[in-house]
Formats: C-alpha cells, structure tokens, sequence
C-alpha cells in the first residue's frame, strides 16, 4: 500500500478514502499528508450511511 501511495503522489492519481469512523478519516488523511506530501485526496467518506446514500457516493467518488 505504501508503494502505491507513493506512486500516486508521483504520478498525481487521486485517492478516495471510503470507510471506517471519520475520526480515523481524519487521522488517515494527515498522516498522507506528512508522508506523501504530493497525494492528493480528492474526498473521503466514512463508512456509515445507508443504501439509498450509495449513489451519491459512487457519484463522488467518479467525480
């Protein structure tokens, strides 16, 4: 995972990050941050809604 990490930062992909509770989210996306401080995160969502939310989701995570 952190080869791949590191090979979307170089390369400039996006990461999505889908699941857990926000505060490890949150925790996660500032860890990226101090060691791969090119990665973007174009948008994460905790892994708590309900299955009419899932095609709002999907939406952004193609966006």
């Amino acid at each position: 995972m952190i080869n791949l990490l590191s090979l979307c930062a170089r390369r400039g992909y996006r990461l999505f990050l889908l699941g857990a509770e926000q505060s490890v989210l949150d925790a996660v996306r500032m860890r990226l941050a101090r060691d791969h401080p090119g990665l973007i995160v174009a948008g994460m969502r905790n892994g708590y809604f309900k299955p009419e939310d899932e095609a709002g989701i999907v939406e952004a995570i193609n966006a």
